[in-house]
């Protein structure tokens, strides 16, 4: 699984042309160091994940910088690294965005662990939440959030807030207000179709915290009456994704509930959505502070 992803991230570099080497600039890192600490910083920058934007990327050159456009935070899936979408932050750059308008970090350990055990576990939500907190301090603006596949339902709790299903931790209530618009591409928003015959054998899609439709941490970011990942919301559903699947308890799996627009890609597939998407992304994005 993880020579899949690595295979597809590099397709992407190739279909969208080459990144700068860099991870969080210094000014960024010592935002994090002196408002929270080096285990933060550490966390949040994932140097161990490799070099340039492997692990993460993202902050301005000094204090004089100024944002023109609003903060962008990319999550990647699971079993894989910020540097899959080291073309989208080109594309964004291409087209008017710069690098301390665009962020990301990665969590897990970038696809080491094999995809039948791993878990939506709290930890990984409580950092994802700990960063949107942070570059929306840093930047004193609301974000914008882009995500793809499994990475899809950690965002969607880190925002929702609430406990734990796993440990019981408590977040806090949700931070709706800190997002503007929120974007999944291929999400497991109501799950993984596979976990529909496989709950019962592997850790995946276990009951409580797996990616079966049915499973306590699945059923709690798809039991609010309203929207509440941000002001806009918006899903990009593959027609041939055979990944996260059509049928989640009898919704497409990559379906946003309450979203502002679920939009079809008729010729894409798991892989191919996202390069498919992130030109539709730009233009809803796209606006000034």
């Amino acid at each position: 699984m993880p020579s899949k992803y690595f295979i597809f991230v590099i397709f992407l570099l190739i279909l969208f042309g080459h990144d700068s080497v860099q991870e969080f600039t210094s000014h960024f890192n010592n935002f994090i160091e002196k408002n929270y600490n080096v285990s933060v910083r550490i966390q949040m920058e994932r140097i161990d994940l490799g070099w340039g934007n492997w692990g993460s990327f993202g902050g301005k050159s000094s204090d004089n910088d100024i944002l023109r456009k609003r903060p962008v935070i990319f999550i990647p899936g699971a079993q894989l690294r910020s540097y899959m979408f080291a073309g989208a932050k080109n594309y964004f750059m291409i087209h008017g965005y710069n690098s301390s308008e665009l962020y990301s970090t990665s969590y897990g350990d970038g696809g080491w662990t094999l995809l039948p055990f791993f878990r939506l576990h709290c930890s990984i939500v409580k950092q994802i939440r700990l960063f949107i907190e942070i570059v929306n301090k840093y930047t004193n603006q609301t974000v914008d959030i882009v995500t793809y596949s499994l990475g899809s339902p950690f965002v969607r709790k880190a925002i929702l807030g609430g406990s734990c299903v796993d440990t019981n931790e408590i977040l806090g209530s949700n931070i709706t207000n800190l997002v503007n618009s929120f974007v999944t591409i291929s999400g497991a928003n109501y799950g993984v179709e596979s976990c529909n015959f496989l709950h019962f054998f592997i850790p995946y899609c276990n009951p409580n915290n797996g990616f079966y439709c049915l499973s306590k941490f699945i059923i709690d970011i798809n039991n609010e009456t309203t929207s509440y990942e941000g002001l806009t919301t918006y899903s990009f559903i593959s027609e041939s994704d055979l990944t996260s699947g059509k049928n989640c308890c009898g919704k497409n799996c990559s379906e946003l509930k309450n979203a502002t627009k679920n939009i079809l890609l008729q010729s894409s597939n798991h892989l191919t959505s996202i390069s498919d998407a992130i030109p539709q992304i730009f233009n809803l994005l796209d606006n000034t502070i």
